[in-house]
């Protein structure tokens, strides 16, 4: 395994929505590092899932134009373009819904070590992916393990006092527009 690290929609949403508070933190933390590292990997089903919930499912919906823009952006990162037969097996072999194992597919395809999601169980792993949910706190930041793929999340400072922040949030994008 390389030290790609496959993200789920769900983080990219809670990533852009500032509505979601601590859960936007938290992935905007994420998505940035992953940026930074240039680890980031996404599949054509997060991406559409993206599309679609950015602009009908959250707060304040994108339009078309920034709805593209952010695509075009993810679009940076390796996306994987998935394989039907291959998630129909992992579906089978794991129990898991189809969906969830287009997203396993996908991660192990391009040889992701982590899944980063909150719709599978934290910790478990899938032959060479373990899933992270990076939403969730594991006590405090001098008490994480080493090994533990989680960002630093204790440096996020959020708004300025007096700041009113916009409901999507479009500074955890790489190059940034507003």
């Amino acid at each position: 395994m390389n030290g790609k690290c496959l993200v789920d929609a769900n983080i990219l949403v809670y990533a852009h929505d500032i509505t979601r508070g601590v859960k936007h933190e938290r992935a905007r933390e994420l998505i940035n590092s992953l940026w930074e590292s240039g680890d980031g990997v996404l599949s054509t089903q997060v991406l559409q899932e993206l599309c679609v919930t950015m602009r009908r499912k959250t707060a304040r919906p994108l339009s078309s134009e920034n709805t593209r823009k952010l695509l075009e952006d993810y679009g940076k990162w390796p996306v994987v373009v998935k394989s039907v037969l291959e998630a129909l097996d992992l579906e089978t072999r794991y129990q898991i819904s189809f969906w969830d194992a287009l997203i396993l597919q996908a991660a192990a395809s391009c040889g992701a070590g982590i899944l980063y999601s909150e719709d599978l169980a934290e910790g478990q792993k899938y032959s060479e992916v373990r899933v992270v949910n990076p939403l969730i706190m594991i006590g405090h930041f001098s008490s994480r393990r080493s090994d533990d793929p989680r960002p630093c999340l204790d440096r996020y400072a959020g708004p300025q006092r007096g700041q009113t922040p916009a409901v999507n949030d479009f500074s955890v994008r790489k190059p940034s527009f507003s």
